[in-house]
């Protein structure tokens, strides 16, 4: 092996190890936009949970109007965390489906709230289900677990025991689910980032 063709290696290893930030970048307007939709989704979170009446223009709170709240608290603190979340690990294309999911739950919004986040939610996974979108179809399984789970430890606090059993094995199937499509367990950082910023590849 000659001089030159180590020096060649050489430089195309260290071109392999600056590809995955070049790849993983996100815009930093994008990152903004990112952050302040997370915290006015918590915002919402907390309200519905603190002071629901909020939601209601004043109006006294019916059960009715708790149940609402209290999904409305799961769903908001959910998707709050998932974008976070992808942001932290530069999970560009899984963060931009998440993106395109807050957007259609605000056109949908103008019809009803929690009908929405469903709705949204149910058009998302048949669409990403349809388009065999594998890793994205994943993400979205995680955020559905964890909308259950959250729901759970909210039914526990409120002391309603009889849904708990039902979304705790909900929560788990679509854990599992999504462990199967990511091709190992969820808490794996590595399952979350770009297959592109492994490989050189991608550039």
């Amino acid at each position: 092996m000659t001089k030159n063709s180590i020096q060649s290696d050489g430089s195309a290893q260290a071109n392999d190890l600056r590809t995955p930030q070049s790849v993983v970048r996100i815009p930093l307007w994008v990152s903004i936009v990112v952050i302040l939709g997370a915290l006015l989704t918590a915002t919402g979170a907390v309200i519905s949970k603190v002071d629901p009446t909020l939601l209601t223009n004043g109006s006294p709170m019916t059960d009715a109007a708790r149940v609402y709240a209290d999904y409305l608290f799961a769903r908001s603190l959910s998707l709050a965390v998932m974008l976070l979340l992808l942001l932290a690990l530069r999970a560009r294309r899984m963060l931009a489906g998440f993106m395109v999911l807050i957007a259609l739950i605000q056109l949908v919004d103008v019809i009803d709230d929690l009908f929405a986040r469903n709705l949204s939610l149910a058009v998302m996974l048949l669409l990403l289900l349809a388009l065999r979108a594998r890793r994205m179809l994943a993400g979205f399984m995680v955020l559905i677990a964890l909308i259950q789970l959250v729901d759970v430890i909210d039914d526990l606090a409120r002391g309603a025991f009889l849904l708990v059993p039902g979304l705790l094995v909900f929560a788990v199937v679509f854990l599992v689910g999504a462990s199967r499509l990511f091709g190992q367990a969820v808490w794996h950082v590595d399952a979350w980032r770009e297959p592109g910023s492994h490989s050189p590849e991608s550039r």
